[in-house]
């Protein structure tokens, strides 16, 4: 009996070590069962990181499908957590990926990735912008950065606005005033559709109005559905001051023309302006007040010098209303200024003298322009500028009264010791006088009878046009026996002519001055020249035989005149009463 209890004790024990055993291997299944703790996963298109929660008992590795994702960790032993990172996409539409979850002795899973694809579109980095009416060129720009994943154009237009100056909405015509150089082969879109940044510059011109005016910039591009889309930018540019039509006007507009042409020396604007530098007004005492008493105290004349500007003559010089003498002198470097004279001076009904000295032009204002200045300007300077031929413009129908005309030193390179290295098109005045055009033109010059005539320190080579060139050009007439006559009764001897001018061309009779120095002309100094009347009185061995000293013109012509006379004794043998007292 007893050994019956003994057999059953153990027997129970043991049968309970077994239960035992079987239920803890029960729940440890239940608690480590392969799982994740999501089958799907969603990124933004700017990519991302998200983390996974995995159950598992034994080893576990993972795989991805896609090369824009990255698992961490890719392989571990029992339950964790594990990241998957997406790279920011590249396309405009979605992207699908997966990744294959694998652990011993299991069944595997997968998780389902889906990346958002980018809109297309272009983001600027604000729809408003206010810009100033004026500003120095270099700094009449502004830029505009966006971020776009697309290829797009820039279109700007006028924004049309109310009787408020408040914008409609609505576009008008091209914007004129204010531009890009954006072309869209600059834009790099290496990255797909991935956005990138761009900056964009747009220039814009002084605002010259009392108004403000404002322009849309419209970037054009296409969305994911083909749809032609803009995104817009509205533009406003400030309204100029008013400049009203008296003398404080007047005062005004000298300001601000001398800000924008960032004269060294100002104005001070607290002082009356009658004590400005270079500044004369009309007074009681001139003929033109007292037929015009709204011309008292506005400005007459004025000198703008030692300057720095890139642009032609400020706008605001047409409320200069009754300026008789306008003058610029002395423009910063301006040898290296290609600058086109603006129509604004042609409105100036009473200008009568006009000096655009060392400025940096290359070119007038078109014919129509100029002819507004025909009828009252006499004397136009255009000295030390960058033309390279004497403008077309510039003859006697357009400019009928002028009297003085000088375009010294159009050069751009002060020392040319040899005419071969020059560049004819860029460096500065050149006529070649052995051709028919240049030599035609400079016999119309010749022929335009103005009181000073000045070409001096250019690049004028070959040889003056001789008495046959003029007479057979049909731009002259001939000296005349009645011509002769008429000079002895003037009651002035020094008038009188002598009988060898008979039948030669009259050239410049009224010409009181006549340069033509420091060119590169080569040759005999023709009769016309040798028996004028105002031989002595142009001063002719300085400002005509006096050539440039150098070794070779274009053709290797050495310039200087075969026949310079030694004294004007030849002369005043013909002119016997224009010889000095201080000689008889």
């Amino acid at each position: 009996m007893k050994k019956y209890i003994v057999k059953l004790t153990l027997g129970l024990m043991l049968s309970a070590a077994f239960i035992t055993a079987c239920t803890d291997d029960d729940d440890d299944d239940q608690a480590i069962a392969f799982g994740l703790s999501t089958e799907e996963l969603v990124f933004p298109e700017n990519g991302g990181i998200e983390s996974v929660t995995i159950t598992a008992a034994n080893t576990w590795n993972i795989n991805a499908n896609a090369s824009w994702l990255k698992i961490t960790p890719a392989n571990g032993m029992g339950s964790g957590e594990f990241t998957v990172s997406a790279d920011a996409s590249v396309l405009a539409e979605p992207r699908t990926a997966s990744i294959r979850i694998e652990a011993a002795g299991e069944m595997p899973k997968t998780i389902k990735l889906t990346q958002m694809g980018y809109q297309l579109g272009v983001y600027p980095s604000t729809t408003d912008t206010l810009i100033e009416n004026s500003a120095l060129k270099d700094k009449r720009f502004f830029e505009l950065s966006v971020v776009t994943n697309v290829r797009f154009s820039v279109e700007i237009k006028e924004a049309i606005l109310d009787e408020s100056g408040n914008d409609t909405g609505e576009m008008g015509e091209k914007a004129k005033w204010l531009s890009t150089t954006y072309k869209e082969k600059d834009l790099n879109l290496d990255y797909g559709q991935r956005p990138v940044a761009a900056k964009l510059r747009f220039d814009w011109n002084v605002n010259v109005e009392d108004q403000k005016r404002a322009a849309k910039i419209a970037f054009k591009f296409t969305d994911n559905d083909g749809n032609p889309q803009e995104t817009v930018v509205t533009v406003m540019q400030k309204a100029a001051p008013t400049i009203t039509d008296n003398r404080a006007g007047d005062s005004l507009a000298l300001l601000i023309i001398s800000e924008r042409l960032n004269v060294m020396s100002p104005w001070d604007g607290s002082r009356n302006m009658r004590y400005w530098n270079g500044v004369k007004l009309w007074e009681n005492t001139d003929q033109e007040v007292k037929d015009n008493p709204q011309m008292k105290g506005r400005v007459r004349s004025v000198l703008f010098s030692m300057f720095q500007t890139e642009e032609s003559i400020p706008a605001e010089v047409t409320h200069l209303k009754y300026v008789e003498t306008l003058e610029f002198f002395s423009n910063a470097n301006n040898g290296l200024k290609s600058i086109k004279l603006g129509n604004e001076v042609c409105q100036l009904e009473y200008l009568k003298n006009l000096r655009l000295d060392a400025y940096g032009l290359t070119e007038l204002p078109d014919i129509n322009e100029l002819k507004k200045l025909g009828g009252k300007l006499e004397v136009l300077s255009l000295s030390s500028n960058n033309f390279n031929k004497i403008p077309a413009v510039l003859n006697k129908e357009i400019l009928p009264n002028l009297k003085v005309l000088k375009m010294n030193a159009n050069r751009r390179r002060d020392v040319v010791s040899d005419l071969t290295t020059l560049d004819k098109d860029k460096d500065g005045l050149y006529l070649d006088l052995s051709s028919y055009a240049d030599k035609r033109r400079f016999m119309e010059m010749l022929a335009w009878e103005l009181d000073t005539l000045q070409l001096s320190n250019n690049y004028i080579e070959g040889e003056l046009p001789t008495d046959k060139d003029l007479s057979d050009s049909g731009l002259f007439d001939l000296y005349t026996e009645e011509d002769i006559k008429a000079s002895q009764n003037t009651g002035d001897k020094k008038d009188e002519l002598p009988e060898i001018l008979v039948s030669t061309p009259k050239v410049m009779f009224k010409t009181k001055g006549f340069t033509v120095n420091l060119n590169y002309l080569h040759g005999e100094i023709p009769n016309w020249i040798l028996l004028h009347p105002q031989m002595a009185d142009w001063n002719s061995f300085t400002f005509i035989f006096t050539q440039e000293d150098a070794k070779s013109d274009t053709k290797g012509n050495l310039p200087g005149f075969v026949n310079i006379p030694k004294d004007f004794e030849e002369y005043y043998e013909l002119y016997p009463n224009k010889r000095p007292t201080w000689e008889n």
